[in-house]
């Protein structure tokens, strides 16, 4: 929800902002309860459909009664679930607030920087920090910026990793550099300014986990961020840290992937990649710039080797469990299919055919193939698939192996 819930939070606030909405403090001033929300947009209705559209008005106002209305069913009885994070999320905690809380959004230079939203949901007992997607110009210059970034890895001393790690540089500087943060008050980069928020939050709060979700460019910001929270040392968080990454892109090389690899094996850090078949989003970038050029230019490659930098081999890949959801025209066996990511460069290969399919990258698609599978996906949890990836099955996918132990749960 949260992931989804922010673009249209983000305008209603830009339309607050502009005096569209009035009074405007009610939806500036934070923190904010998400019925009260509700109502705000309820009173403005017809302003925010001129400048949204009625489909986002109704996401909005849907997405935040469903969030009020579960603390009203949790009150009356108690959730007897397992206590863990489903992959929908359906896992309440007995302690039950009014509401959730939105407590901070950063979108003081909307247009120039990245937008974020920070949520307080006692009654999970969890933080949220939810990032927005691909909006503006500039948030499309980011995504276009696929050479990579080169940082030591921290983790460089242990078995299997490398001593650097490479990232996607139009991510990593809207994250991490200080020149995207130019804001009010600002100071040092925004994970610094969202770091300086949530710890606060989670000191008072001991008890709580962290979440990290978004959707598209949000979904990489989400997954850059998480891995270096992760990474903290000494962490402030109570581990591990989840993130949910929807329609996500590819954010670093194999490197990146295996440091993020040696968090999730350490219980720091797990992450579930939502993408839908066919998304041609999540099957980008292949490969950086100056790879790209150096596999048609014999100079370009020339340039490579004898700055001996490996620009002309970085390749992109994935990471976490993924759990790809299918629509009407794959027509497979299963309508979801879960995976891991090992660092096989045919894993989330481009596919051509996938260009033609542009609208499977939509928050509304997401939506509607997430709520078709809403009955059998609450009952699945993530900690249970990281549980079972490293198992022994041979000739058995992480797929058949977990919709099995799926089966078997149900019937005892």
């Amino acid at each position: 929800q949260a992931s989804m819930l922010i673009y249209p939070l983000a305008k209603l606030r830009q339309l607050a902002k502009d005096n569209v909405i009035r009074p405007p403090e009610k939806i500036l001033d934070l923190p904010i309860t998400a019925i009260h929300a509700v109502e705000l947009v309820e009173e403005n209705a017809t302003e925010i459909a001129k400048e949204m559209g009625d489909e986002s008005t109704e996401m909005l106002k849907s997405a935040m009664t469903m969030m009020h209305l579960r603390y009203q069913a949790m009150k009356v009885e108690e959730n007897k679930s397992k206590g863990l994070f489903s992959f929908l999320a359906q896992s309440p905690a007995p302690s039950v607030p009014p509401s959730a809380m939105l407590v901070a959004f950063g979108d003081n230079n909307a247009t120039n920087e990245l937008v974020y939203g920070v949520a307080i949901d006692s009654g999970r007992k969890r933080i949220t920090v939810a990032f927005r997607g691909s909006t503006t110009n500039q948030d499309f210059l980011t995504d276009a910026s696929v050479s990579m970034k080169t940082e030591e890895n921290i983790f460089a001393y242990a078995p299997n990793q490398e001593k650097q790690i490479k990232i996607h540089s139009g991510f990593y500087d809207y994250l991490l550099s200080p020149d995207y943060n130019c804001g009010l008050n600002s100071k040092g980069n925004k994970f610094d300014e969202i770091i300086g928020i949530i710890s606060p939050l989670l000191k008072l709060h001991p008890d709580y986990r962290l979440y990290v979700t978004g959707h598209s460019l949000g979904g990489a910001l989400a997954t850059l961020f998480s891995f270096k929270a992760a990474a903290c040392h000494p962490t402030p968080f109570q581990m591990p840290i989840t993130c949910v990454s929807i329609a996500s892109p590819k954010v670093g090389d194999d490197g990146f992937r295996k440091a993020f690899q040696l968090l999730e094996e350490a219980g720091k850090l797990r992450h579930l990649r939502v993408a839908n078949s066919l998304d041609p989003v999540t099957q980008n970038p292949p490969a950086s710039t100056m790879t790209t050029l150096a596999a048609f230019s014999p100079a370009a490659l020339l340039y490579s080797l004898a700055r001996k930098d490996g620009t002309h081999n970085e390749i992109y890949y994935h990471v976490g469990v993924k759990l790809k959801l299918f629509g009407e025209e794959d027509a497979p066996p299963s309508p979801f299919k879960i995976s891991y990511s090992r660092g096989d460069w045919k894993q989330d290969m481009f596919s051509i055919s996938a260009a033609r399919y542009v609208t499977h990258h939509y928050c509304k698609e997401y939506s509607v193939r997430l709520t078709k599978l809403k009955a059998q996906l609450e009952k699945m949890y993530l900690n249970d698939v990281y549980a079972i990836k490293d198992k022994s099955g041979v000739g058995r996918s992480l797929h058949e192996r977990f919709m099995e132990k799926c089966s078997l749960n149900t019937s005892s």
